[in-house]
């Protein structure tokens, strides 16, 4: 077998493409597992090059005399005998080197596409971005993975303190939890304070919360509820809502009785409805003063000779803290509240957030109900 055949190349290549191939072939023969194939290599490697040197064109200003080129040809050329084992030794050293330098480079390439990411208002709310990233072969290491991680961590916990940047969705948190272990592993050293790294914690509760949590449904069993039953509070957006349903159907209902009932049944149905109307405002305000927290039997007292308090309690109650009975909680996401309350200085929702919330909630049902309720309501005032 010739060398260049040994070496896997053209014959007469250029010494960089032989330079390549011997390193290519070094990698997978030891000196010391596999001598002999070693040995050839080796010996191919400098006969390859001895005879690519000795085919390479000649320097027509460089010659020699005559006489000094014909003793030179006459005398052969013998290279000194290399130390085998000590060159192996370098050229694997010098591997090593390179291959290190290799891949610090793909690790600050990584380290840099994570920030980028995460610094890019838009490309950082996609699942699918964040996914493709974290599919790179070298994070499959949990070593290398989890470096990484305590690098992103700091980035991702001022952002979450920047009132000015809108926060990750829940389901790119919970895919980064998963994959660096941030809340699984609490022997993992992390550059954050306990206080920021116990919040964070906290955080991504909340967003597994927010994922697996049903969004609420406001149909026609809230409305019924709300209006008629004694218990509980309501927020201004219900209170509002409720009453305005309430007044529509009560019209629609005593217009339709003027116009099919006797004068007698339509007097009876009349009383009926305003009882009705009225036992339901009451129960409304009740719920909307229990809402802000202040005694129901006194404000009612008090509105007996100031009735403009009730207008305070429709329009201007406060709000209390967040809790499983305050009728506001339910339509707020867990990752919003968390946020806000944890990195952002406390939580408020404002009105026309709530509003807003609230009739995203409603069922087709009611919403289409509503709209048909109101519209005949308008129609029949203007008939009438």
């Amino acid at each position: 077998m010739s060398c260049w055949e040994t070496l896997g190349v053209e014959p007469y290549s250029d010494l960089r493409t032989i330079k390549r191939a011997y390193a290519r072939q070094l990698k997978e023969v030891h000196p010391e597992e596999h001598p002999e194939q070693f040995m050839a290599l080796r010996e191919a490697y400098e006969t390859a090059q001895g005879l690519t040197a000795r085919a390479a064109p000649i320097n027509v200003h460089s010659r020699l005399p005559i006489s000094e080129e014909n003793n030179a040809s006459e005398q052969p050329v013998v290279p000194p005998a290399p130390d085998v084992r000590q060159q192996a030794k370098v050229d694997q050293e010098r591997l090593a080197i390179a291959e290190n330098e290799a891949f610090a480079r793909r690790m600050q390439t990584l380290a840099e596409a994570f920030q980028d990411l995460l610094q890019d208002a838009q490309r950082r709310n996609d699942l699918g971005n964040w996914q493709a990233l974290l599919g790179t072969p070298e994070l499959s290491n949990l070593d290398i993975r989890l470096r990484h991680g305590a690098l992103l961590l700091p980035a991702l916990i001022q952002l979450f303190s920047d009132k000015q940047q809108q926060p990750l969705p829940a389901d790119v948190l919970v895919l980064l939890d998963d994959s660096f272990h941030w809340t699984q592993d609490q022997c993992i050293t992390l550059p954050v304070s306990e206080e920021s790294m116990q919040r964070f914690c906290l955080l991504l509760a909340a967003a597994r919360n927010s994922i697996v949590s049903t969004p609420p449904r406001t149909g026609w069993k809230w409305f019924f509820k709300a209006m008629f039953a004694t218990g509980g509070r309501l927020s201004r957006t219900e209170f509002f809502v409720g009453l305005a349903l309430t007044g529509a159907i009560v019209w629609l209902i005593g217009l339709a009785g003027f116009w099919i009932l006797p004068r007698d049944r339509f007097t009876a149905l009349g009383t009926g409805l305003t009882l009705m109307l009225v036992y339901v405002l009451v129960n409304a305000y009740c719920k909307r003063i229990a809402d802000s927290g202040s005694n129901v039997v006194l404000v009612l007292i008090i509105g007996i000779f100031l009735p403009f308090v009730y207008l305070f309690y429709a329009f201007g109650s406060p709000e209390k803290g967040w809790s499983n009975s305050n009728p506001r909680t339910p339509f707020v996401d867990p990752l919003v509240i968390a946020v806000n309350t944890l990195f952002r200085g406390g939580f408020r929702h404002t009105g026309l957030q709530r509003s807003r919330r609230f009739f995203m909630s409603m069922t087709p049902s009611l919403t289409w109900g509503m709209l048909a309720i109101f519209s005949a309501a308008v129609l029949a005032a203007l008939l009438v």
